[in-house]
């Protein structure tokens, strides 16, 4: 049995796409699979209540916990981000995907680390919340964005002109003049923490940054591809046969990341383009679950379901187990 651990609001829509994927394209696959949330779990007795998809239906059960679960949730609360750690401890259970936010600082750091992605990464400069002028007054172009998360509607980038900028954020370009820089970003600090990235002239429509999204997974070979290919600030798709510099830098990147979080399977990029064509890394998150949304390609949804089953076939032959039923 494949478990999938899927937030409370999204168990529904998860549950009734992949009945739907399953029943269509992948008949001849003699297995179930049970989604759940972190809610209907009991660690004490290793059980969950969720919902089993089989033989084409959706049954609402009570069972033993699967021994390999794909995290398809993100746990935003202490209480489930414990909850979550008291799962990853069970014996003898696996947990692909058991994060699928990320601090992006120390992702950045995980890139900085490597001689082939640091040329990626945007210079993260040390800054006072009450004396932004000072900071940028020494560059020309910048990001402000959160360090947790990856909230792109949070994302400043401000481009040098003359004795100002043009900033550009989820909802207007704007010119400021540098002297009153400090009043237009004060709004974003009243939450979290923030990264200053001096930048390169970066790509723009004139009204917004440009922002291009990869989905990314790693197969039973434990390489990875990219399956999805969007553009974040303009809605719609873009060819999944990307250019080939941008297509290695991600996969180095991705590869890389991979080095410190090993359970990871599924994830997202979001990157950007300087003038001169280079990539440069924004933000990093796990699986999201648009990927199985109803008007998502279906080319996509087979590519996932077709390396879930990968994974589990792969999983049970090692452990010698018997993965129908």
């Amino acid at each position: 049995m494949i478990g999938i651990l899927c937030s409370p609001k999204k168990e529904k829509i998860i549950t009734q796409s992949l009945l739907n994927l399953f029943k269509t394209s992948f008949k001849e696959e003699c297995f179930s699979i049970i989604t759940f949330s972190l809610t209907n779990i009991n660690i004490l007795e290793k059980s969950i209540y969720g919902n089993l998809i089989s033989d084409d239906v959706i049954t609402p059960l009570k069972t033993e916990l699967p021994s390999l679960v794909f995290n398809f949730a993100v746990q935003w609360t202490r209480d489930d981000i414990r909850k979550l750690r008291s799962l990853m401890e069970v014996e003898n259970l696996t947990l692909i995907n058991s994060a699928n936010m990320y601090n992006q600082s120390a992702i950045m750091n995980m890139l900085l680390s490597n001689i082939l992605t640091r040329q990626n990464v945007l210079l993260s400069i040390s800054f006072k919340k009450e004396n932004v002028i000072s900071n940028l007054s020494q560059i020309d172009n910048f990001i402000f964005k959160p360090e947790n998360g990856a909230n792109l509607s949070k994302l400043i980038y401000g481009k040098r002109v003359d004795s100002g900028y043009h900033l550009y954020d989820a909802e207007k370009e704007r010119y400021c003049k540098l002297l009153d820089i400090q009043t237009e970003i004060n709004p974003a600090f009243r939450t979290g923490k923030w990264n200053l990235l001096k930048a390169p002239e970066l790509l723009t429509d004139g009204k917004e940054l440009i922002i291009f999204r990869s989905h990314l997974q790693r197969n039973i070979k434990k390489t990875w591809e990219i399956i999805l290919n969007i553009k974040v600030t303009q809605s719609g798709t873009v060819s999944n046969k990307l250019d080939e510099k941008t297509e290695t830098s991600l996969l180095r990147m991705v590869t890389h990341i991979n080095c410190f979080i090993p359970d990871l399977v599924f994830c997202h990029i979001d990157y950007v383009y300087s003038s001169n064509e280079t990539i440069f890394f924004l933000n990093f998150g796990g699986w999201q679950n648009v990927l199985l949304n109803q008007n998502q390609d279906s080319s996509v949804k087979i590519s996932l379901c077709s390396n879930i089953i990968d994974y589990t076939k792969d999983y049970f032959a090692n452990e010698g187990l018997n993965y129908v039923g």
